[in-house]
């Protein structure tokens, strides 16, 4: 006889999926990420792929052979489907193979965009053990990796703080995704989401307008800011790359929430628009338009940021 019984981690992360889709936070034709649910629930891609054929074949996805799973499924029918067999039952939890402190890390460096949500000014394992309800150890861990990050500065036998970043490291921070991003984009090209694009497109027209800015609260213009980062970090096909885009976009939030008030009113629409400009390309099929309007997008936040700071704008190399 046929086992037909799921495993239990794949039918875990099917359950977080499935929740999303109940919940109205993957609606109808939106594609599943496997990078953002592998990273959410802790495990590798094999469990989160398992699980995305799982929700195949109960028809709440649909696999395309170029564009993965996407959603078919509405609120309603996925709401039917956790309350019966095999999916009634808990949410994804954090696989024992994986080590506790990756989940811990996002964890900390979500409460780092808040500047509020730390009190103090020396961070202790301690503390975030007892919070956060980890072994000392595992805090310690994840602490570490975000000082490797320069997010955090460690104190040697009291604790860590975090970096006050100043204009320069602002300023460095936009050369280093100017070096990578436009060579990141190239090496998406052939593996790009257009259907996601498209409609990311839509909404990013609308948000390059006063109009559909002002409609966007501060946190929703920093998601769609970040989308189109994320989509060539999904698509990137140079592992190299990919690994570099994987450090900066977890850091990105995190510089976004901190960034001086004067940075975003002024840039944010024009930020929209340079969007446009790259998607416009990416859909003509002109790779090199694309990586120039990168380029340009990257260099005139740069610019924008040396100005608001009173700081030199000269960029040695990218001008020439």
């Amino acid at each position: 006889m046929q086992n037909t019984k799921a495993p239990a981690l794949p039918l875990s992360v099917a359950r977080t999926i499935l929740a999303d889709v109940a919940d109205g936070r993957l609606k109808p034709g939106a594609r599943v990420i496997e990078q953002a649910y592998s990273a959410r629930c802790g495990v590798s891609r094999t469990p989160v792929r398992e699980a995305l054929s799982l929700l195949s074949r109960h028809g709440v996805l649909e696999q395309a052979a170029r564009h993965g799973a996407c959603v078919r499924s509405t609120p309603v029918a996925a709401r039917k489907l956790l309350a019966r067999k095999p999916f009634a039952g808990k949410a994804a939890a954090r696989t024992p193979t994986e080590p506790a402190f990756v989940e811990l890390t996002g964890r900390i460096r979500a409460l780092l965009h808040d500047p509020q949500a730390l009190p103090g000014a020396i961070l202790k394992d301690t503390a975030f053990a007892r919070a956060l309800g980890v072994s000392r150890t595992t805090a310690n861990r994840a602490l570490s990796w975000l000082a490797r990050e320069g997010l955090l500065e460690p104190l040697p036998r009291r604790g860590w703080r975090r970096v006050r970043l100043g204009p320069q490291a602002y300023l460095d921070w936009y050369e280093y995704r100017m070096a990578l991003e436009p060579a990141a984009l190239r090496a998406a090209w052939k593996q790009l989401d257009h259907p996601a694009l498209a409609a990311l497109r839509d909404r990013t027209a609308h948000a390059a307008t006063a109009h559909g800015l002002a409609a966007l609260t501060a946190p929703a213009r920093i998601d769609l800011d970040l989308a189109l980062h994320r989509a060539i970090l999904e698509a990137c096909a140079n592992p190299f790359l990919k690994r570099a885009m994987q450090q900066a976009e977890a850091q990105l939030p995190v510089y976004m929430a901190l960034m001086p008030s004067w940075h975003v009113p002024s840039r944010a629409e024009a930020t929209f628009r340079e969007h446009m400009e790259i998607l416009d390309a990416i859909f003509q099929d002109q790779p090199a338009a694309a990586e120039a309007a990168l380029r340009k997008h990257l260099l005139n936040a740069r610019k924008h940021l040396a100005r608001g700071m009173r700081a030199p704008a000269s960029n040695p190399g990218s001008e020439a």
